[in-house]
C-alpha cells in the first residue's frame, strides 16, 4: 500500500516546478543581457536608448522581487505565468524600440516560449502563445493598416509565427516526456516492485511525516515488523515463483484489512512493515492479531497441498519505545526476532528497559 499522500507530493506541481524554477531566473538575466548587448552594439537601432534602459532596470527588480526575496521559496504556477508575462511584456517593448516587427531580437520571444512550455500546462501555453502571437501583430501592423489587412498580409504574418508555433509544441511535447519519466522515476523508487507495496525508502518518509504529527498533536502509533515463518521452506520445495506468488497473497490479505491510513511496505525478503496512525498497544495488538488469523485461516495451496502461513510480528509504540523512526524500527525488529525464537509466540511488544521482558508480552 503505497501512501496516496506521498504519491501526490512527488507529483505535485510544486515538487514538479522544483527543477524548471531553478534556471527560471538564468534566462531572465539572459534575456537583460542580450538586450543590454544589443543596446551597447555600435550601429545598433534603438529609438529611445534611456526608455530601453529604464525598462531592463525595471524587469531587474522584478526578477529580483520573484527569485531572491521570500517569493523564491515559493513553487506555484501563478508565480510562473506572472513571471512569463513580463517576460513577454519586457520583450515587446524593447522591440518596439529597435525596429518593431523588424527587430533583431525578435527571437527573444523564443525565451518566453521556451519557458511556457517548459513549466505550465496545455492551456496556458496556449492562452501565453496567443499573447505573444497578439503581440507580434501589434509591431506588424498599425491600426490603419491592420484596419486594410490583405489576405496576402495575413498569410506572410501566420507565416512569421509558424516557427514560433513549431518551437511551442515541440518544446511542450519534450517537456511533457521528461515529466512523465520524471514521475514513473519518481514512484518506481518508492514502489516495491514485486508487491507493489512501498519499499523502506518510502515507508521511512511517510513514517518521518507521521512521527512530525504526532510529536506537534501529541499522538501515539504503531511500527509492527512482520516475518513469514515458513517462506524459505516454500522457496526450497516448490521454487521461488511459488514463494513469490504466496507474497503477494499475503500482501493482499494484509491490505484488504488495514484501514486507509494505515501503510503497509516491504522490508525486504519475507519481512514487511506497518505503520499504524493513532494505535497505541491495544490497538496495534487487536490489528496484529486480526491479521495472523486471516492470514493463518486463508493459508494457500501449492500442488495441490495446503499450506498454512503464519507471521512473525514485533510492535514497537511511539513514544514509549523510541522517539525516532529508526529507533521504533529497531524496537519492533527486536520483538520480531524474539517471537521467532520463541516457542510457538507469533506477536510481541517491544519493551522499556524498565518493563518486563520481551517474552512476557506475548499475545
Amino acid at each position: 500500500m503505497v501512501p496516496h499522500t506521498l504519491i501526490a507530493d512527488a507529483n505535485s506541481s510544486a515538487h514538479q516546478l522544483k527543477p524548471f524554477e531553478r534556471n527560471l531566473a538564468l534566462i531572465q538575466w539572459m534575456l537583460i543581457a542580450l538586450v543590454i548587448l544589443y543596446v551597447e552594439l555600435p550601429g545598433s537601432s534603438v529609438e529611445n536608448v534611456l526608455s530601453v534602459i529604464a525598462a531592463s532596470a525595471l524587469y531587474s527588480f522584478i526578477i529580483i522581487f520573484f527569485n531572491y526575496f521570500g517569493l523564491h521559496k515559493v513553487q506555484s504556477k501563478n508565480k510562473i505565468i506572472v513571471e512569463t508575462w513580463a517576460m513577454i511584456a519586457y520583450t515587446t517593448f524593447v522591440l518596439w524600440n529597435t525596429g518593431k516587427i523588424e527587430s533583431p531580437m525578435l527571437c527573444l520571444y523564443i525565451l518566453a516560449i521556451i519557458t511556457t512550455a517548459s513549466t505550465l500546462d496545455k492551456n496556458i501555453n496556449l492562452l501565453e502563445m496567443g499573447l505573444i502571437s497578439a503581440c507580434v501583430l501589434f509591431l506588424t501592423f498599425s491600426p490603419s493598416v491592420f484596419a486594410k489587412l490583405t489576405l496576402t498580409q495575413a498569410i506572410r504574418y501566420l507565416l512569421m509565427l509558424f516557427p514560433f508555433w513549431l518551437i511551442a509544441y515541440f518544446a511542450k511535447m519534450l517537456s511533457d516526456e521528461i515529466r512523465h519519466g520524471q514521475k514513473l522515476l519518481e514512484q518506481y523508487a518508492m514502489i516495491d516492485e514485486l508487491t507493489g507495496l512501498c519499499n523502506l525508502r518510502a515507508f521511512n518518509r511517510f513514517a518521518e511525516n507521521e512521527l512530525q504529527r504526532s510529536k506537534r498533536y501529541n499522538r501515539t502509533f504503531a511500527v509492527v515488523m512482520c516475518d513469514m515463518d515458513n517462506l524459505k521452506a516454500i522457496n526450497d520445495t516448490y521454487g521461488h515463483d511459488a514463494g513469490n506468488n504466496v507474497i503477494k497473497q499475503v500482501v493482499k490479505t494484509i491490505q484488504a484489512r488495514l484501514r486507509p491510513i494505515d501503510i503497509v511496505g516491504r522490508f525486504g525478503g519475507d519481512e514487511f512493515i506497518l505503520l499504524l496512525p493513532e494505535q497505541g498497544e491495544q490497538g496495534a495488538l487487536t490489528v496484529a492479531k486480526r491479521l495472523n488469523e486471516l492470514i493463518k485461516d486463508k493459508g494457500v495451496v501449492l500442488a495441490n497441498k495446503e499450506i498454512n502461513l503464519t507471521l512473525s510480528m514485533g510492535i514497537a509504540i511511539y513514544p514509549h519505545h523510541g522517539s525516532d523512526i529508526a529507533g521504533l524500527i529497531k524496537k519492533a525488529d527486536e520483538a520480531m526476532y524474539a517471537c521467532k525464537k520463541s516457542n510457538g509466540k507469533k506477536i510481541l511488544v517491544s519493551v522499556n528497559e524498565t518493563s518486563v521482558p520481551l517474552a512476557e508480552l506475548s499475545a
